[in-house]
């Protein structure tokens, strides 16, 4: 996995040196320059999700491995900020709304590169120049266990029917053609189970489509003593 990623890195490397050639030179067209830069930012992004899977497989491999606490708002907040240079085609606002209450939550070495993978989704899955995220934390309960419910909604993000819902549950029946389109979800969804946490994807407003969509990722809180 570890040659494969690099040597796929490297050929995408290669064309993103001939893209940001095209960028610069002078007296390329505005039309030319701009279809440059989306390319430019698509395969940025892809070797995100690359770096990710990679990540995934070694977190997987090692998952007896020790976790520890994260601080869920400076690991969003490091998210952010790198989404921005992912993207410089596209302008990006994302809004926390502030939390007061605790933020460390149980992570790994992984848990920074699925809030970016979710945000860096989100903008792939909103069509607009203009991209607008806000992202809301809360404390929730489920089966006895208390998690950090981290939402994540945009009004222009149209998430494809099946993909909404426990993304867990409906991996194991997706198209293969769909799932490569689809992987980088896939993908965050499989990083948030080897945390222990859930992933879900649905309507922002139930039953309201106009709305957008949002993604739950609920991560684990550490044990009270």
């Amino acid at each position: 996995m570890d040659l494969l990623s690099h040597d796929i890195q490297n050929n995408n490397q290669a064309i993103l040196s001939y893209l940001e050639l095209i960028m610069s030179t002078p007296g390329t067209d505005s039309r030319t320059r701009r279809y440059a830069e989306k390319a430019a930012s698509q395969l940025r992004t892809g070797a995100v999700l690359l770096e990710n899977v990679r990540k995934t497989v070694d977190a997987i491999k090692a998952s007896g491995r020790t976790m520890f606490s994260v601080d869920a708002i400076s690991a969003l907040a490091e998210a952010e900020a790198k989404l921005i240079t992912l993207f410089p085609d596209r302008q990006i606002s994302v809004n926390t709304v502030k939390f007061t209450e605790d933020p460390i939550v149980l992570g790994s070495e992984i848990t920074r590169d699925l809030l970016l993978n979710v945000l860096v989704n989100v903008v792939q899955l909103d069509s607009g120049e203009k991209v607008s995220v806000t992202i809301r934390l809360e404390n929730a309960e489920r089966l006895g266990q208390s998690y950090l419910r981290i939402r994540i909604e945009d009004r222009a993000m149209m998430l494809p029917p099946i993909l909404k819902g426990d993304l867990s549950e409906t991996a194991s029946t997706l198209d293969p053609s769909k799932t490569v389109k689809l992987a980088g979800l896939m993908f965050a969804s499989l990083m948030t189970e080897t945390l222990g946490g859930r992933f879900e994807a649905d309507e922002a407003v139930k039953g309201d489509s106009s709305a957008g969509s949002a993604i739950q990722i609920y991560l684990r809180r550490l044990a009270r003593k």
